[in-house]
């Protein structure tokens, strides 16, 4: 009587055959939905183009013939394209490296006009409209309330108004700053900021200095006299103006030195002499 062999079961290759028969499901259900959900092609744009733009290289016209559409090459994987033979290992990393970023919007890269209607907000309420006298009780009671000299209130003051940074700002320049400096002095001068730290022969030129000096319009400036002033007030000195009007170019300290070339006799006695 022959008998016949045993045969087992074998559970474990079982469960390795149904695991990968269900991640190859799930791979083939994720890439049917990518197909459905694939973006289009920029406006005159195929995979030659595509291919052409991102410099590939070589074989443009075998690795075109590897897919079938667009949604097919813009869904394929690692996997696959490590399949297709006339690839190389370079054209491999550059072209997933590409289609990752066409797939996440970041290429091709969008232009300014792209990047404003897609973030532009729209306009405020209030925006490029004429001031009112209502406006300004308006502003110049959100001024008082969040008070602009601390902080930077312009956030909530131009959401309140409905207007721009930039239109409220310069509305409160006009109606108080320019009115409160027209009332004031300023002082204009030159410190030792505009000694050079570095002075040798390798250094024979000083750099240029830009001043930005505001308009005596709205900043007007100080005279020397007012600067005397101001001096002999914080020292506790008496100004003699009869006394320095009598003094003569000639007697001056400063004569003939250039000093007395740049500023007159009546502005000489008021000169630091330790700067000639």
């Amino acid at each position: 009587m022959i008998q016949k062999k045993r045969r087992f079961f074998d559970l474990k290759l079982f469960r390795q055959h149904l695991r990968r028969q269900k991640s190859e499901e799930i791979e083939n259900e994720k890439r049917e939905l990518l197909k459905m959900c694939a973006k289009d092609p920029p406006k005159n744009w195929d995979i030659r183009t595509f291919l052409e733009r991102i410099e590939i290289g070589e074989n443009i016209d075998e690795i075109e013939k590897c897919f079938k559409s667009w949604k097919e090459f813009v869904t394929i994987t690692p996997k696959e394209l490590f399949l297709i033979d006339c690839l190389t290992n370079e054209q491999r990393r550059k072209l997933w490296k590409y289609i990752n970023k066409y797939n996440y919007g970041l290429y091709p890269e969008d232009s300014y006009d792209d990047f404003v209607k897609n973030f532009q907000a729209p306009p405020l309420e209030n925006e490029n409209k004429p001031w009112t006298q209502e406006d300004d009780k308006q502003l110049d009671y959100y001024i008082n309330y969040y008070d602009v000299n601390f902080g930077d209130p312009w956030l909530y003051i131009s959401w309140n108004m409905k207007r721009t940074f930039d239109q409220v700002q310069n509305k409160y320049v006009e109606l108080y700053l320019k009115k409160q400096n027209k009332k004031r002095k300023c002082e204009l001068c030159l410190t030792k900021c505009t000694t050079p730290l570095l002075m040798n022969r390798k250094f024979k030129l000083d750099p240029p200095f830009l001043f930005i000096v505001p308009s005596s319009q709205n900043f007007p400036t100080m005279n020397i006299f007012d600067y005397y002033h101001k001096e002999c007030h914080s020292t506790n000195k008496k100004y003699e103006h009869n006394v320095y009007e009598k003094n003569n170019l000639e007697n001056d300290p400063l004569y003939p030195s250039y000093g007395s070339l740049i500023f007159s006799n009546k502005f000489l006695p008021f000169v630091n002499k330790s700067c000639f």
